[in-house]
């Protein structure tokens, strides 16, 4: 028996529902895992950077940059 992806409580039966779905793209900067390991739960630390990946081009460059004086990272496109 197949588990459902979604389940909407108070749409009745034969009733049409519309979902929106926007990808958006996340950079963490953690020094919590190692390169090659795959993440299977939630991350724990903040994201410093987001987008919608449907606004994204088909390509695009990024610049990470950290400030010496306080640690922080940023990015911006090049």
């Amino acid at each position: 028996m197949p588990k459902p992806a979604l389940y909407f409580k108070e749409v009745g039966d034969g009733s049409h529902v519309t979902a929106k779905f926007t990808p958006i793209l996340r950079a963490y900067i953690t020094s919590d895992y190692q390169e090659t390991a795959i993440i299977r739960g939630a991350i724990d630390t903040p994201a410093i950077w987001e987008h919608d990946l449907a606004a994204l081009s088909d390509s695009t460059t990024w610049n990470l940059t950290r400030d010496p004086s306080t640690g922080h990272y940023t990015i911006e496109e090049a």
